[in-house]
């Protein structure tokens, strides 16, 4: 399904079109395009095409790579610069796996979260989780390892079975 929930033009000349368009994800832009051309019976393709935003995060609060690569970033940079996000903050709201301490290492190189490495927190909301989500994958002390892939269509019934891959590795720290 397509959300658009506002389309505003902001310039008309000829037969140049520019438009402003608020939309969810999985919205295609240049499909969008082709149907306004169809509807108004005269064809149409995309010229230009420029994200401004993506949920909070906003093109107005980047920089471009050439000036990135231009600064002398400090550590402290990290956590007070605008246009550096950490993964913690970038996956805030994604959920947190713990695992028991005995597989730390096996996660650090890349294993997939096997339900018998799942230390238990009390009443994980597993039935959150869909697959192709990604998760943060934690030890103990609640450290970040990994981000990994969910796999699992239904891992509250796969947990039971505690040799079936429920996750895929995507980043290791």
């Amino acid at each position: 399904m397509v959300d658009i929930y506002n389309i505003e033009i902001v310039l008309l000349k000829g037969d140049l079109l520019n438009i402003k368009v608020s939309c969810g994800s999985g919205t295609y832009i240049r499909s969008l395009a082709y149907d306004i051309g169809n509807l108004l019976g005269v064809g149409a393709s995309v010229k230009k095409l420029e994200r401004t935003g993506i949920g909070d995060y906003k093109l107005k609060d980047s920089i471009g790579i050439e000036e990135f690569c231009r600064k002398d970033f400090r550590e402290s940079d990290l956590e007070s610069s605008p246009f550096i996000i950490s993964v913690e903050k970038l996956l805030e709201k994604n959920g947190d796996i713990y695992i028991k301490d005995e597989f730390k290492s096996r996660i650090k190189n890349g294993s997939p979260v096997k339900g018998n490495m799942i230390e238990d927190r009390g009443a994980m909301a597993f039935n959150s989780f869909n697959p192709g989500c990604l998760l943060k994958v934690r030890d103990g002390n609640g450290d970040l390892l990994a981000v990994h892939k969910i796999l699992s269509k239904n891992i509250s019934a796969d947990l039971e079975v505690g040799s079936l891959k429920l996750t895929k590795s995507i980043i290791i720290f």
